[in-house]
């Protein structure tokens, strides 16, 4: 699967996500692609376009471009200027279970909507065995008022395969997060 072109959601062009926009679906914004039992594997390339205005109003629900990824490659796409209200979720995938992440950007809000929300991460909510990511760069705010945060996402140590995270630049900040949920999750420069 691939972009063949740049994808705005604001798809009247006025500024606001709203019932006019031809994605709206009743304030939901996008369906993640999958869901609980089947997941995206494959290749999804994005040849350097991007998603922009791409938003979720998912209350309670986990969420992302893709529901679940297994064993897939991601490549060349951008996200731009996103915004998720969700439980738990990324921009790119709610959950990973193993693939490749290459030449991605992120840029925009996850807010959490659960009084709890765990498995919330700039990238992907919750990774499972191996997932490579390499140029990248990863510049996603996120408020979660008590929940559990992570610059990439949860389960950072199966984010890294070695030798092949190079050049992945995280950004962005963590609002209103209590401090014992924000120990231990980079949200600085990783693997340079």
């Amino acid at each position: 699967y691939e972009l063949k072109n740049n994808l705005n959601f604001d798809t009247n062009k006025n500024g606001q996500l709203d019932a006019q926009d031809d994605y709206w679906n009743g304030g939901r914004g996008w369906v993640p692609i999958g869901n609980f039992s089947s997941n995206f594997v494959g290749v999804f390339e994005g040849n350097g376009f991007a998603l922009e205005h791409f938003f979720i109003d998912y209350p309670g629900g986990q969420v992302g471009l893709f529901y679940g990824i297994e064993e897939a490659y991601i490549r060349n796409l951008a996200m731009v200027d996103f915004k998720i209200q969700a439980d738990a979720g990324g921009p790119l995938a709610a959950k990973v279970l193993g693939g490749r992440i290459n030449g991605v950007y992120m840029r925009g809000e996850f807010s959490c909507t659960g009084a709890s929300s765990s498995l919330v991460g700039g990238l992907v909510g919750d990774s499972f065995y191996e997932v490579s990511i390499s140029n990248s760069l990863i510049a996603t705010d996120i408020s979660c008022p008590g929940g559990s945060v992570s610059g990439l996402g949860t389960w950072n140590a199966d984010l890294f395969t070695a030798n092949l995270n190079r050049a992945i630049l995280v950004l962005g900040q963590l609002n209103f997060i209590k401090s014992e949920f924000r120990e231990g999750y980079a949200f600085a420069n990783a693997g340079l």
